[in-house]
Order: C-alpha cells, then sequence, then structure tokens
C-alpha cells in the first residue's frame, strides 16, 4: 500500500501488536529510502478544539522525525504555529515534504482518539494534500 502511495487505516483489537507493527515499518521502510515517522496522537486524547490539538500533532511528528537523518528531517514547527489554524498541519506538511530530498511516509498511531471538530480537521488536512502525495509536496503515504 505505501509503495502504492496509498492512505489507509489499521484496525484491530487491543494489545495485538498495532504499535509494535507500525514501528517496527517505520523502521523497515526509512531503510527502503523513505522518510518514515510513527508518531501517536494520543496526547490529543479527549481535545476537540483545533487550536489546542493541531500543535500537538506538529510536536509529535516533529519528535518522531529527530531519528531521520538531519536532510529528512522537517522545518521547525514554531514557524508553523503562528499561521491559520485548521492550515499548520497541511502546510507544514508540504514544506516538510518539498524539502526532503525522499518521499515522507507517516504513520499515526492512536489516531482515533482525536475527536470532534479536532478529528475533522485532522482528516480534512490529509485529504487536502492526498492530491499532491506523488510530487513531492505531501506525504506519499499515511497509515
Amino acid at each position: 500500500m505505501i509503495d502504492r502511495e496509498l492512505y489507509f487505516v489499521l484496525h484491530a483489537a487491543r494489545q495485538t501488536g498495532k504499535t509494535t507493527a507500525m514501528r517496527a515499518a517505520a523502521a523497515d521502510l526509512c531503510a527502503r529510502g523513505y522518510a518514515a515517522v510513527w508518531a501517536t496522537l494520543e496526547v490529543c486524547q479527549g481535545m476537540t478544539a483545533v487550536a489546542d490539538a493541531e500543535p500537538l500533532w506538529l510536536e509529535a511528528l516533529e519528535t518522531a522525525a529527530r531519528r531521520l537523518p538531519t536532510e529528512q528531517r522537517p522545518p521547525p514547527r514554531a514557524s508553523f504555529l503562528g499561521l491559520e489554524v485548521g492550515a499548520r498541519l497541511r502546510q507544514w506538511l508540504e514544506a516538510w515534504c518539498q524539502g526532503c530530498p525522499v518521499p515522507v511516509v507517516l504513520l499515526l498511531d492512536e489516531a482515533d482518539t482525536v475527536s470532534g471538530a479536532a478529528m475533522v480537521s485532522l482528516l480534512r488536512q490529509l485529504r487536502a494534500g492526498f492530491m499532491d502525495r506523488g510530487l513531492g509536496r505531501f506525504p506519499v503515504s499515511v497509515g
């Protein structure tokens, strides 16, 4: 699915190895030439306000990307926090992908803990960049 540049959902019962599988997949993808990051969105559990959740998404992804080689890392999130609420994630991902020499893959764990308006914003921002995914302007795959 990742090689075909698809977005996908991994769903299974609790404690069945989803997190372990996604972390292993990120490591494997990095070895295959992707800038792949695994990040958990669990810190946003219970938050419905986009203004509260969005900075935490950026922080989780930026922290996860510290494992990547320097040239594959995203721009500092701080420079995007002053942008319009509800567009910061998309704009940050666009900037990252345009500056990254290899395709970016996001593996977002615990995304189902995001709810309300925050979930709608997360999904809309990922959808907004979907058509640009193979052009070096957005993550090629999101799971």
